[in-house]
């Protein structure tokens, strides 16, 4: 988009606690950049788009060396315990976005992400977190059901929440398997059934807890 949508979040008792969400309009400055954000919150880990400003990034990644990740979505096939791979040298992460992303959303089911007391007034938010609906493809190849996550709208937002927390999994290890990963349902129905995270927004404000301010 014209900005730069940020989540920014503390790991704290197994829960992510989003600090900031917003936007910024510039990669470098004293002030409405992510620089800025980075100095501000003593950012120690970030995970950004590395396309399509790669420049930018690449100038990002050199002046916080070690902190900053660029993130790509590439097409070759990942595993659900093995669905993201860092690259020090190179300050890349390559990540499975179908996987990362229910990932997400059952984190956000659990009650594991907390959000700011101001979140339903920060613009656009639930709009493109709610923006995505959970789509069952059939490989034409070899007969298998897998699915996808399909965008209906701007869904700034969702991805950078998908980085933080691909920021927060390095070093981690994972656990958390997802049920509709089994091969097989007792009741014989499809392991992927469409599956819409606009009740998101509902969700959050009935179960989640939130931050004061």
């Amino acid at each position: 988009g014209e900005k730069i949508h940020v989540v920014l979040s503390k790991h704290i008792e197994g829960k992510l606690n989003y600090v900031f969400i917003g936007t910024v309009t510039d990669f470098f400055g004293p002030i409405d950049s992510v620089e800025a954000l980075m100095n501000e919150y003593n950012v120690q880990l970030l995970v950004i788009d590395a396309e399509p400003e790669k420049r930018k990034v690449r100038e990002l990644i050199a002046k916080f060396p070690n902190r900053i990740f660029g993130a790509y979505y590439p097409a070759r096939k990942f595993d659900i315990q093995n669905y993201f791979m860092f690259d020090d040298f190179k300050a890349e992460v390559f990540i499975d976005r179908t996987i990362s992303i229910d990932y997400l959303i059952s984190d956000i089911q659990n009650e594991n992400i907390l959000l700011p007391s101001n979140s339903q007034h920060i613009p656009e938010f639930y709009e493109q977190m709610t923006s995505s609906i959970r789509r069952p493809e059939m490989n034409l190849r070899t007969g298998q059901m897998t699915a996808r996550w399909i965008n209906r709208g701007p869904d700034h937002y969702l991805m950078a929440s998908n980085y933080n927390r691909i920021a927060v999994q390095k070093g981690n290890v994972n656990q958390a398997l997802l049920s509709s990963y089994q091969e097989e349902k007792k009741d014989g129905q499809n392991p992927f059934i469409p599956t819409s995270i606009a009740g998101w927004a509902n969700l959050v404000r009935m179960k989640g807890s939130n931050l004061g301010n």
